[in-house]
């Protein structure tokens, strides 16, 4: 690591102009991520069918997002935009072997589905699981995550219960 003042350049490399250790305004292209980030806002039992997940008021909703009952909408901001959605799904008060099953789906559609092995007795009560899946957007696509439990209970942590979309491109 070179130090303040310290040569960080041989003279004869750069015609014996300025060799010290500086700094330039500027940087990248300009690109700011647009982020949706929320936690979930129940502590209900997940169900044994797909049901589709809720969320507390977002903690980020940049322009471009717009949430309604767990169902997030794309507006025309990020028509184009690639983005990476990350979930994060927590359940506790097992008292036997339970799964946790997570889809998400785009206008109504599965485009990923996972499940794990979450919580094995009421001893070692929870567990969970979380994903991520890339997509480009368009306006007026619709984004949601639905889960459902195979098993024991699986009583929903929200602060262990999140969704996340940001841009990349």
């Amino acid at each position: 690591m070179a130090i303040q003042g310290e040569p960080v350049a041989h003279a004869d490399l750069v015609n014996s102009s300025e060799t010290t250790l500086h700094s330039h305004a500027g940087g990248g292209g300009g690109f700011t991520p647009a982020i949706f980030y929320a936690q979930g806002n129940s502590t209900s039992n997940l169900g044994t069918s797909l049901g589709t997940l809720t969320w507390a008021t977002p903690v980020f909703e940049d322009a471009g997002y717009s949430e309604s009952s767990g169902t997030v909408t794309i507006g025309s901001a990020l028509n184009g935009k690639r983005e990476r959605i990350d979930w994060n799904i927590l359940g506790t008060g097992a008292t036997n072997r339970v799964e946790i099953v997570v889809e998400v789906q785009v206008g109504g559609s599965p485009v990923a589905r996972m499940h794990n092995y979450s919580a094995r007795n009421a001893t070692q009560d929870a567990g969970g699981m979380a994903g991520y899946h890339y997509l480009t957007l368009t306006t007026g696509m619709t984004i949601r995550i639905q889960a459902f439990r195979i098993g024991s209970t699986a009583n929903l942590v929200t602060a262990g219960t999140s969704f996340a979309i940001e841009t990349k491109s």
